[in-house]
């Protein structure tokens, strides 16, 4: 129990893009002192920044996570005009997350310059006749756990 408490009130809002299941672990932040007191009134502590820490077996393998990501895209060479952005449906499983709604003229690299500075480790893009789709990998679940923690990343460019 934090602080004494033993519940805390959980907002979908404060979960990221997680998808949280009976039997998940998860760590989280609560206001500190000079807020209201922790269990005031007998009203729980509300969790922010939720994440979650440890999976169950048995959700090795599941879904994690579903969300749309929108990515900007860089001009095909200096002076062109810019390119409409990635709107991506995807899917966090273990350690990959799956894009799919990829335009034919994407590449590993394009999407390596997002992922790559939040734990990637590679993408493989398969095409189809309509569209196109992508596995990202990371290193493990715990990177892809951070990844959907958050509800917006920033992106600005090859520089950071």
């Amino acid at each position: 129990p934090a602080l004494g408490v033993r519940e805390v009130l959980l907002r979908r809002a404060n979960c990221g893009q997680s998808r949280l299941s009976v039997g998940d672990r998860v760590t989280f932040c609560v206001q500190g002192p000079g807020g209201v007191s922790p269990g005031a009134g007998g009203v729980p502590m509300e969790a922010l920044l939720v994440m979650l820490a440890m999976l169950p077996s048995q959700r090795i393998g599941s879904v994690l996570s579903c969300f749309k990501l929108s990515l900007p895209r860089a001009p095909v060479d200096a002076g062109w005009p810019a390119r409409d952005d990635f709107r991506l449906d995807c899917h966090a499983l273990g350690d990959r997350v799956i894009l799919s709604g990829l335009p034919r003229d994407a590449d590993q690299e394009e999407l390596m310059r997002f992922f790559r500075k939040h734990g990637a480790t590679g993408a493989t893009i398969a095409h189809s006749k309509g569209t196109s789709f992508a596995s990202v990998g990371f290193s493990s679940v715990a990177e892809v756990l951070r990844f959907v923690a958050r509800s917006i990343h920033t992106f600005a460019d090859d520089k950071e």
